[in-house]
């Protein structure tokens, strides 16, 4: 995996990923404890694909 990126979108988080493993990563439990661990404990969360200058054409 080469790209990773956590977003704080106030009410909810968006962890960003290689395309090709957003099932996979989506599936794995230990996701909400890493993010809980890294401040975002009990926010909700979504697993999408990364993709450089996504919140840029959000915005």
């Amino acid at each position: 995996m080469s790209d990773l990126r956590v977003r704080d979108l106030g009410d909810t988080a968006r962890l960003e990923v290689d395309p090709s493993i957003v099932d996979r990563v989506t599936e794995l439990p230990s996701i909400a404890r890493a993010l809980a661990a890294a401040g975002f404990r009990g926010l909700p969360y979504r697993v999408e694909p990364f993709r450089s200058g996504r919140l840029n054409s959000e915005t």
